[in-house]
């Protein structure tokens, strides 16, 4: 049968271990949250990949199917975890808001390479910026350094605003420009769904700049 350590003994097994399983818990989710942004990242350089529809939509549903994996991974680990240093229900929202960005990030791919808008290309580099900056956000915040997750968020804002107006400017010159009915609905909706994403990514960043300011 086993005896509790004497006062005194300097022996504390059971704190220890729990300070590592805390962080080794920590450390496993944080993985797959990473992971999920990369695959976020990998999604949105879709958009400015000029290949034929077929492509893009089969390299869309193979990403769709990891982000899909990924996030069931996450849900699992988040009802097995109780020792972590974030509380659950805000990893679960960032994980939950990853998920609908790359929802709409693979929409747009898929429409762009179907439709072959070339307005929306010339706007979309920003995007995969942005992911790119999320994905070391993620990072960072799973390492403890919310400085520079809230940081990178205020970055983000500002590089969303920026791909708003570009947005915004390169509808107005196809409204202006295009005489073509199909042209004009075409690059439209393409426009539209680049605009969603940002949208998205905004919300992302959100939550990542809460959870940072909340734990600091």
């Amino acid at each position: 049968m086993p005896h509790a350590a004497p006062i005194g003994s300097g022996v504390e097994a059971a704190p220890s271990r729990g300070w590592l399983g805390r962080r080794s818990e920590h450390r496993r989710l944080f993985a797959h949250l990473e992971h999920q942004a990369a695959v976020v990242h990998q999604g949105a350089a879709l958009l400015v990949q000029p290949a034929a529809s077929a492509v893009v939509d089969r390299a869309a549903a193979s990403v769709e199917a990891e982000g899909e994996r990924v996030a069931a991974e996450i849900e699992i680990r988040l009802r097995r975890s109780f020792m972590l240093r974030i509380d659950r229900e805000d990893l679960h929202r960032l994980s939950s808001e990853l998920g609908g960005a790359l929802s709409v990030v693979l929409r747009g791919a898929r429409s762009a390479a179907l439709l072959g808008a070339p307005a929306t290309f010339a706007v979309a580099g920003p995007v995969v910026g942005c992911t790119e900056a999320t994905a070391g956000a993620v990072r960072s915040l799973g390492e403890g350094d919310y400085g520079a997750v809230s940081g990178v968020c205020r970055q983000l804002r500002g590089a969303l605003r920026d791909a708003l107006r570009a947005r915004d400017e390169a509808l107005a010159a196809t409204l202006r420009g295009t005489r073509e009915p199909q042209a004009l609905v075409r690059e439209s909706l393409m426009l539209d769904d680049v605009k969603a994403i940002l949208r998205r990514l905004g919300v992302v960043t959100d939550v990542l700049a809460y959870v940072a300011v909340k734990n600091a």
